[in-house]
C-alpha cells in the first residue's frame, strides 16, 4: 500500500476499510443530518472503485439515489434504524471479504466502520449548525444492541482551552472505538484518538490540537 509503506496485511485491511467507510459515510451523513434523507446505499447500487495507477478512491457510479420514501429524521427513531439498516448491508460484505483475506476480525472491521460514520455525523452536524443532533443520531446506530455496529467504547467528549481572543474556545471531539493499527507500520504510532491510547491522553493530545490551531490562527 503506497499511501504508508510497511503495512502488513491485516493493517491494509483496515486502511482500506477505514478509507472506504469514510468516503461513504461522510456522504451518507451530510444527507441525513443536513437534509433528513435516509440515502440508498444498496451495494449494487453505491461503490467504489481503486485505481491501481491512483492513490485516491473515486465513484464508479456516480448518481444519486434515495430509499424509496425518503422521511425527515427529526421525527422519530424510524429514519435513524432504516439509516443503520443501510449502513450494515452496505459494509457486510467488504467486512467479509476483508476478513477473508487478511483474518483481521469482522468486529475489528466493523469498528472502523462505526468510527468513520461517528466522524462523519460529527462533522456533518458541525457545518450545519446542528452537532446535538448529528450527536444523538451517531449514538442511536452505534449503541443499538445487537448491531454489528455496536461499540461499547466510541464516545464523544468535549475540550476546552483559553482561546487568545478571550474566554474559552470548546471543541467536541470523537473518541474511536477501534483501531487503523498505523503502530503497525515502520515509524508508526497510535493515532491520536485511538481506542488503544490511555485514559485522559487523548483529551490531552486533543487540547493541545485545539490550542496549537487557535494559535495558528492569531
Amino acid at each position: 500500500m503506497r499511501i504508508t509503506p510497511g503495512l502488513d496485511r491485516k493493517a491494509q485491511a483496515a486502511y482500506l476499510a477505514s478509507y472506504y467507510a469514510t468516503t461513504i459515510t461522510t456522504a451518507g451523513a451530510g444527507l441525513i443530518v443536513g437534509c433528513g434523507i435516509v440515502p440508498d446505499l444498496a451495494p449494487e447500487k453505491v461503490w467504489l472503485g481503486i485505481d491501481p495507477a491512483r492513490d485516491d478512491l473515486a465513484f464508479q457510479d456516480s448518481s444519486l439515489r434515495f430509499s424509496p420514501s425518503p422521511v425527515a429524521v427529526r421525527g422519530g427513531k424510524a429514519p435513524v434504524d432504516m439509516f443503520r439498516v443501510q449502513i450494515e448491508a452496505h459494509f457486510a460484505p467488504l467486512v467479509q471479504r476483508l476478513h477473508r483475506a487478511t483474518a483481521l476480525p469482522p468486529h475489528a472491521l466493523w469498528r472502523l466502520v462505526g468510527d468513520a460514520l461517528g466522524a462523519g455525523l460529527l462533522d456533518a452536524g458541525q457545518k450545519f449548525g446542528a452537532e446535538d443532533e448529528a450527536k444523538r443520531i451517531a449514538l442511536d446506530v452505534l449503541k443499538r444492541p445487537g448491531s454489528a455496529l455496536s461499540n461499547c467504547q466510541l464516545h464523544f467528549f468535549e475540550v476546552s482551552v483559553p482561546n487568545p481572543g478571550g474566554g474559552l474556545a470548546t471543541r467536541t471531539v470523537l473518541a474511536r472505538g477501534g483501531c487503523c493499527r498505523l503502530y503497525t507500520a515502520p515509524g508508526g504510532d497510535v493515532c491520536t484518538n485511538c481506542v488503544l491510547r490511555k485514559p485522559g491522553e487523548r483529551e490531552r493530545l486533543a487540547e493541545d490540537a485545539l490550542r496549537r490551531e487557535l494559535e495558528n490562527r492569531r
